[in-house]
């Protein structure tokens, strides 16, 4: 758009000036000084429309290209997120699909190592398993062994029981069996299926019967407790009441040992036990230390074949009670050679 400016402004001006003029009457040089003021006035005329047509095509120029620019920018805006679009699909597919290897690959090992694990914990079972059966097997046949060889002890220990005091057990057998017990259990059942069938006379007979041999079983209650009277004044007849009064005989066995690796013989005495803290054992030994040895004599043969057959026969009861033979064929070939 054209437009004028116009500025008004004084101009000041001074200054001197020295001439020099000819030779004459009076001739020289003089200074000469001036000044004063020159009003200026300016207008200004500035014609713009070539340059406004100008900025007004550049002005489209731009337009077009601003339209230009925003429509490349918007396809460059759509190819940038369609191509980060693509990229990150391909980048998560990509994630997903390592993850789903690295974690199948994953699943694969733990499987084949829970199978191998599985299998040897199996194995491990069964062999646990197996060895549980052979410790209930051997258990059992310790167990049955010695409740057998325990069951052998307790008889010949009942045995040896009865044996000491053999009528007294037999009296009690009796008297509990044949007077005592035996009579009840033989009119028990009579009694109880014949009660609704009687009648009062064959009751009151029955009880008569009864009486009677309430009143016989208890005259052989009284011969027994006599004979348990006899038996027991007969005991105390032959106990007496003060053991150091008396004599006492306990079975011994004097031995001279000598060790395998050889050194002196020694005497060793081989003794039930007598109740007074080794008393007797101490006597025993004593006694014998002061016996010469030309008073010592052999065994009779009875009494040597007395020893060979109780022996044997021991030996024969370990055995048979689930002793070990070999170590029993040891013992007797050691007692044969001595």
């Amino acid at each position: 758009m054209s437009y004028t400016e116009s500025y008004s402004e004084t101009i000041h001006y001074s200054g001197s000036k020295t001439v020099s003029y000819p030779a004459s009457e009076h001739g020289g040089t003089q200074t000469v000084h001036y000044s004063g003021d020159v009003p200026v006035h300016i207008h200004i005329h500035v014609d713009t429309d070539d340059f406004d047509r100008s900025v007004a095509g550049t002005n489209a120029a731009l337009g077009v290209v601003t339209g230009a620019l925003t429509a490349m920018e918007a396809a460059q805006v759509a190819e940038v997120m369609r191509a980060g679009e693509e990229i990150s699909q391909s980048a998560t597919h990509g994630f997903f699909r390592v993850l789903a290897s690295e974690m199948s690959t994953s699943v694969s090992e733990f499987s084949s190592s829970m199978r191998s694990s599985a299998g040897l914990l199996a194995h491990e079972a069964q062999q646990v398993e197996q060895v549980h059966r052979q410790m209930a097997s051997d258990y059992a046949a310790i167990r049955a062994r010695y409740l057998r060889i325990f069951g052998r002890l307790d008889d010949e220990l009942e045995r040896r029981v009865c044996e000491l005091d053999r009528s007294a057990h037999n009296i009690a057998l009796h008297a509990m069996r044949d007077v005592v017990t035996g009579p009840y259990v033989r009119e028990a059942a009579r009694t109880l299926t014949e009660g609704e069938e009687t009648s009062t006379a064959q009751l009151k007979l029955q009880c008569a019967q009864a009486k009677r041999r309430a009143a016989e079983s208890l005259e052989s209650l009284a011969e027994v407790c006599g004979y348990l009277g006899d038996y027991a004044e007969a005991v105390d007849g032959i106990m007496v009441d003060d053991p150091s009064g008396g004599i006492v005989f306990v079975p011994v066995i004097v031995a001279r040992e000598r060790d395998l690796a050889g050194g002196e013989p020694h005497t060793r005495v081989y003794e039930v036990s007598d109740g007074q803290g080794g008393v007797l054992t101490e006597g025993v030994a004593a006694r014998v230390a002061h016996i010469p040895d030309a008073q010592w004599q052999r065994s009779a043969q009875t009494d040597k074949a007395e020893v060979d057959q109780g022996f044997q026969r021991r030996l024969a009861d370990y055995a048979a009670g689930g002793g070990d033979e070999r170590v029993a064929a040891l013992i007797g070939q050691l007692y044969a050679a001595g």
